[in-house]
């Protein structure tokens, strides 16, 4: 336990000194968007800031705050998942490639769930189904694209998730990510479970797929 400790501590700091400048500036970003919601001494309902695409007198508007936080971790990790384990790990490679994998995976949702955490704290909630919908969702889409980053480059990932982001505003119907969105309503359905699915099983198939990577 004690090794993994340290093991944990060495990651996070190789992790945080990678993402803390894209970290700021995400940050005053979905402040500055969040908090455009808020009324005089309350916080922004995270239903508000969620809202997604909408309507306002037939013109509908592109919403930059739900856009920015479905996008926050991807951007805030960029390569840095990658570099942990391809990079970073031949330097300890006395620990097994599953517990350092573990242990990667743990940082990876300290980073992200912290920034998740944040969302929360600023923001007031009235549905907490649709919040613990979001967390799930938002955590899930950061694992699935860390996880991608290993096979593919991380540039073409973070280009994916951008899509993905435009598709669901101007799309309506998208599995999965739809339930980020307030305006879509928060029942869980058939479509969202198999994305769910499909996500945990491309996770998969890159941790699968590690052991053939050219380690740098």
């Amino acid at each position: 336990m004690k090794v993994f400790g340290k093991l944990f501590s060495r990651n996070m700091k190789l992790m945080l000194g990678n993402v803390w400048r894209r970290e700021l500036i995400m940050l005053v970003l979905c402040a500055i968007a969040v908090f455009q919601y808020s009324k005089i001494g309350q916080r922004p309902l995270l239903s508000d800031v969620m809202q997604g695409i909408s309507d306002f007198r037939g013109n509908p508007y592109f919403p930059m705050s739900w856009f920015l936080i479905v996008i926050f971790n991807q951007v805030v990790i960029g390569d840095s998942f990658r570099k942990l384990i391809l990079h970073d790990y031949p330097l300890v490679a006395s620990i097994s490639l599953g517990k350092y994998l573990f242990c990667s995976v743990l940082n990876l949702f300290s980073v992200g769930g912290a920034n998740v955490l944040l969302l929360l704290v600023m923001t007031r909630h009235h549905s907490l189904h649709f919040a613990w919908t979001a967390v799930f969702c938002l955590l899930l889409f950061l694992a699935c694209f860390a996880f991608l980053t290993l096979i593919f480059s991380p540039v073409i990932c973070e280009g994916l998730v951008v899509v993905i982001a435009v598709l669901t505003i101007f799309a309506d119907g998208m599995p999965f990510f739809d339930r980020l969105m307030f305006v879509r309503g928060t029942a869980i359905l058939p479509g969202d479970v198999l994305a769910a699915l499909l996500m945990l099983i491309i996770i998969a198939w890159c941790g699968f797929r590690i052991k053939q990577l050219d380690f740098i």
